[in-house]
């Protein structure tokens, strides 16, 4: 929420200044790929998390049918 009101706020203060479309555009592309950027590395991190969970809880079920063996 505070990225858009910044995004926002650099905008009509662009736009006031009288940067061109293409400048405000360019800024937005950018804005948007780093956004998406950022939220792709968050992914990637809590999905790990996950794969790495699930591994530690087979190795425990394996642990576990090994010592029953025993």
């Amino acid at each position: 929420m505070a990225v858009a009101l910044v995004c926002a706020f650099l905008t009509f203060e662009a736009i006031r200044q009288g940067v061109t479309n293409a400048v405000i555009t360019g800024f937005g592309v950018t804005v948007g790929a780093l956004a998406g950027a950022a939220a792709c590395l968050a992914s990637l991190a809590h999905r790990e998390e996950i794969v790495s969970h699930r591994r530690l809880r087979s190795l425990a079920t394996t642990d576990a049918q090994w010592r029953a063996a025993q």
